[in-house]
């Protein structure tokens, strides 16, 4: 027998006992067994997929909602703080209006903010109330020097007014002669609760 014939002859009864193996009763239940297994395996698999995705998609919406809670929780606070600080100052805004004897102070007032910014008066003017409802609005025209610094001062400590004044309008130019002080042109606008109609205060 040649070598050929051997190999050919061994690999026959290979195949042989293979198809033996394959075709006994045990090894095809085994097989169709693991079949079945691992149908249930992927089957399980897809289903463990499924609910992980949903669980995440919950998650997710869940965040999502409490996020929303956060904004509109961190929103809220913020109106109840901008609703107090806008009633504090309607509340302020009333008690200027009620000031009484609004020219008398307002030439009070405007002295001793001078004198505290180191500003000179040079000139100033007063136009009766000018009444508009149960308000008046008294004109004020006032001229001060003083250096840069302390005009600008000035200008910023004006809200420290206990009346409502506000500046309609503001020029600078400088003064003549050899000093660094600048001259300032102010006009002011007073608003005041009148006690009725054609009453000016």
């Amino acid at each position: 027998m040649t070598h050929a014939s051997a190999l050919w002859g061994k690999g026959a009864r290979y195949a042989l006992r293979q198809r033996y193996i394959l075709s006994h009763p045990g090894v095809r239940r085994g097989l169709v067994a693991l079949a079945v297994g691992l149908l249930l395996l992927a089957v399980a698999g897809i289903q463990y997929r499924h609910v992980v995705t949903n669980q995440i998609g919950g998650l997710k919406a869940e965040l999502e909602q409490k996020r929303r809670e956060a904004v509109d929780a961190q929103y809220a606070k913020q109106m109840r703080v901008a609703f107090a600080a806008g009633k504090k100052q309607i509340a302020v805004l009333e008690q200027k209006l009620q000031v009484q004897g609004v020219q008398s102070t307002l030439v009070h007032e405007m002295e001793k903010l001078c004198r505290l910014n180191a500003v000179i008066v040079l000139a100033q003017s007063y136009q009766e109330g000018k009444v508009e409802g149960d308000s008046a609005v008294l004109q004020h025209e006032l001229v001060v020097a003083g250096s840069y610094h302390n005009l600008r001062r000035l200008i910023r400590d004006m809200e420290k007014l206990p009346t409502l004044s506000f500046i309609e309008e503001a020029s600078f130019t400088k003064t003549t002669g050899q000093d660094a002080r600048l001259k300032l042109s102010l006009r002011l606008a007073t608003y005041y609760r009148v006690a009725s109609p054609g009453s000016v205060q």
